[in-house]
């Protein structure tokens, strides 16, 4: 059955829940593969250069959205539509998204204890990199190292 057999209701509904599945699934790795959720070629290339304007700011702690716009040539707003239909996160959300998944990766690695991990990704503050370790994976980052 192809989506011409239904109304275009049906087909829409299970194109933004089959949507819905890639972001959580993306959300969920600590690996950053925009293929995965990338419409298009546009989009992908477009995802790697925000996580690559991301990841060039790493260290910078004033970092914000308003930056990564005028890295990205885009106005905030146009930004910010953009990521939120692509991974349906905010500018914002989106850097904060990067630096989990990147202490992620570094904390799988060994490559440092959880204080230099966190600062080592932008994070000024232990105990706020802890809190949205957390809240972002489900458990405090030295439980996953282990």
């Amino acid at each position: 059955i192809t989506c011409r057999d239904w109304s275009s209701d049906v087909c829409s509904s299970d194109l933004i829940d089959n949507r819905k599945i890639l972001i959580e699934k993306f959300q969920k790795n600590i690996n950053i593969e925009f293929k995965e959720i990338a419409s298009t070629s546009v989009d992908e290339i477009f995802l790697n250069k925000a996580a690559q304007v991301v990841e060039n700011h790493l260290l910078d702690t004033d970092f914000d959205a308003e930056k990564f716009a005028e890295e990205m040539n885009v106005s905030r707003t146009s930004l910010h539509r953009k990521l939120k239909a692509l991974t349906n996160t905010s500018a914002t959300e989106f850097i904060r998204m990067i630096k989990l998944k990147k202490a992620a990766n570094m904390l799988k690695n060994n490559v440092g204890n959880v204080s230099e991990v966190a600062f080592s990704c932008g994070f000024n503050n232990l105990s706020y990199f802890t809190k949205c370790f957390k809240e972002y994976f489900g458990v405090i980052p030295s439980d996953f190292i282990g």
